[in-house]
């Protein structure tokens, strides 16, 4: 067997080999803004900010307030010890917090604000909606074919999804009902590289052939565009409830030839409601609101390292804002799970945690949400607000 052609059979393993990566899948469920997150991601539906151009344009009807918003947050990554044989592996993750990263930015204004008489709003916002960040290890050598081992097994996974998303939303004459629209501008990078040492049995490099290998080594910058649209709703008997309905289109980005390229960021249908109760400490203004939100992805086409299927989560959670006077306090509980979607991506279950602190006239808020999610490691979140 030539060089080339013992190359390339080797590779044709490691894609094999590399499949039952267990990385937690955060491609579409992971930027939801501190507020939201502190309660689970059940808020996500019934938004009016910025992050409604990400999640449900309808809310956007209902900014009375030029409205600047960022976002900073953990980015989680993962690192994966590897064991067994090579065509055989054994994997176990470890989630890690990651670095800290503005992860969205965004600005909302009233149509009013640039036309006399409009009754709707505007919206932008650019965010990192996705992130896989896992690199994989084998502490010993890998047994190949007989004779043939691999030493220094090294493998890179990483993929990040950023949305620059363009929104409008408009009430009607009551204010019970807000609909709403946009366009999402996709752009994902995808590195996947792969590096071990051919030795034999005794440990020494494979006569005639290179010391280190390095199949495949991808890297790609693929860009797409979506559309969105969304409706929230209050009945006119019942104002202190809402529901919320929203979807995205899947995005096309390509892939390419390669075995290893992502093609097709999932869609999302998203399906959510709240209640608001009031009266709870006298001469208070306190009230607490309670959400429920679920969202189904589809549509999404990978590869075998990046296997998309359907995909579906849930939010549950509350926010109890106590009234001191001329400052909002709201406290939040909430438990978020997103559904494994496919060969190698781990489910991600969490008990949330936020606070919120609101002072004056409602100008500017800052929210701060915790989370440590089954799977390990610490989600921190931290958006400012500011309202002109």
């Amino acid at each position: 067997m030539t060089n080339r052609k013992f190359i390339a059979f080797f590779g044709t393993f490691i894609l094999f080999g590399s499949a039952s990566a267990q990385v937690p899948d955060l491609l579409n469920a992971f930027d939801s803004g501190a507020r939201s997150q502190g309660a689970g991601g059940a808020l996500n539906g019934a938004a009016a900010d910025t992050y409604s151009t990400v999640y449900n344009p309808a809310g956007l009807g209902y900014v009375n307030r030029p409205t600047l918003q960022l976002g900073q947050r953990n980015l989680p990554s993962t690192r994966t010890a590897v064991g067994g044989t090579f065509n055989e592996q054994n994997r176990t993750a470890t989630r890690r917090n990651g670095s800290t990263s503005f992860v969205h930015f965004g600005y909302a204004i009233p149509g009013s604000a640039i036309r006399k008489g409009e009754k709707g709003s505007f919206g932008v916002s650019y965010s990192i909606t996705g992130l896989v960040d896992d690199l994989a290890t084998a502490a010993g050598d890998l047994t190949f074919a007989p004779g043939i081992r691999v030493r220094d097994f090294t493998e890179t996974k990483r993929v990040r999804t950023d949305f620059l998303s363009f929104g409008y939303g408009r009430t009607n004459a009551a204010g019970n009902l807000a609909v709403g629209y946009g366009i999402v501008f996709a752009n994902q990078s995808l590195t996947f590289r792969q590096t071990g040492s051919l030795v034999d049995g005794n440990g020494d490099p494979i006569s005639g052939g290179p010391a280190v290998i390095s199949f495949p080594n991808v890297k790609s910058r693929r860009s797409g565009v979506g559309l969105t649209a969304g409706v929230q709703y209050s009945p006119p008997n019942n104002p202190t409830a809402s529901f919320n309905a929203s979807v995205r289109s899947p995005i096309r980005v390509g892939g390419g030839g390669s075995g290893v390229n992502f093609s097709t960021i999932p869609g999302r249908l998203m399906l959510g409601a709240a209640l608001r109760y009031e009266g709870y400490r006298k001469g208070k203004d306190d009230y607490l609101v309670v959400g429920a939100n679920t969202q189904f992805f589809f549509g999404g086409q990978g590869s075998s390292d990046f296997e998309r299927g359907s995909q579906g989560g849930f939010g549950l959670g509350l926010e109890y804002n106590l009234d001191f006077g001329r400052t909002r306090v709201p406290l939040r509980l909430g438990y978020q799970t997103i559904g494994s979607s496919g060969t190698g991506y781990d489910s991600y279950q969490t008990l949330t945690y936020g606070i919120g602190y609101q002072p004056g006239d409602g100008r500017y808020t800052i929210d701060f949400s915790y989370a440590r999610p089954r799977s390990g490691g610490q989600d921190t979140y931290i958006t400012a607000t500011y309202r002109f």
